[in-house]
């Protein structure tokens, strides 16, 4: 009696200290998971305005037009079409812009708003010759449904700078 007894607290003892273990494992289980959720969220945001700066600053044409009016809201789509409400925008004839991202750096603004920094350079080919710019775009993504749409953006030429690695950043 006595050593069932004994057998019977250790065993007690082990599913207790089990037990807490497990419930300690499950938290940090759950913690993990929603890091890796709004991880996710993030890399969902930055590809949106990815692929904002590559449509607005690439060559245009209906593709593109459509492709941004898909992943931008009618605020940005008006301050889009009503800057160049003919189609004009883009490079002259007989120019080719090609454009490269060089770093995506993020910065959550709440649950609902990210604010994006995209830095790219667009290397314009003329005939035989070419240029080449360094630029950086600031996009605000905003969650509209189960998707991210570009908000609003600024853009703006980076006068003397290279691209320099950093902390905070997305490639």
């Amino acid at each position: 009696m006595n050593k069932a007894l004994v057998y019977g607290t250790i065993l007690g003892a082990l599913l207790v200290v089990s037990l807490t273990g497990n419930a300690v494992l499950y938290s940090e289980n759950s913690r993990l998971k929603e890091t890796v959720d709004k991880l996710q969220e993030h890399d969902r945001a930055t590809g949106v305005a990815r692929e904002f700066v590559l449509a607005l600053m690439g060559k245009p044409g209906p593709e593109q037009e459509k492709n941004i009016r898909a992943i931008s809201t009618r605020k940005a789509q008006n301050k889009i079409f009503e800057e160049d409400p003919h189609g004009e925008q883009g490079p002259a004839e007989g120019v080719e812009p090609s454009v490269t991202i060089m770093r995506t750096y993020w910065n959550r603004v709440n649950t609902d708003k990210i604010n994006v920094i995209v830095r790219f350079r667009i290397d314009f080919s003329v005939g035989n010759g070419g240029t080449t710019g360094l630029y950086e775009m600031g996009v605000d993504v905003i969650r509209e449904g189960d998707g991210w749409k570009v908000d609003d953006y600024d853009f703006e030429e980076m006068q003397g700078e290279s691209d320099r690695p950093g902390g905070g950043d997305h490639e």
